[in-house]
């Protein structure tokens, strides 16, 4: 049970790391797009 809880704390967490790498490169991109062209 005990490990169970643990995996499940660690996948919550890696979760949220990922959608904030997601939303950090989403970011960037518009950044990069919404740069005028040179």
């Amino acid at each position: 049970m005990k490990t169970q809880s643990i995996l499940i704390q660690y996948f919550k967490v890696a979760a949220r790391c990922f959608a904030n790498l997601l939303s950090v490169r989403a970011g960037l991109y518009v950044k990069q797009t919404d740069l005028p062209k040179q």
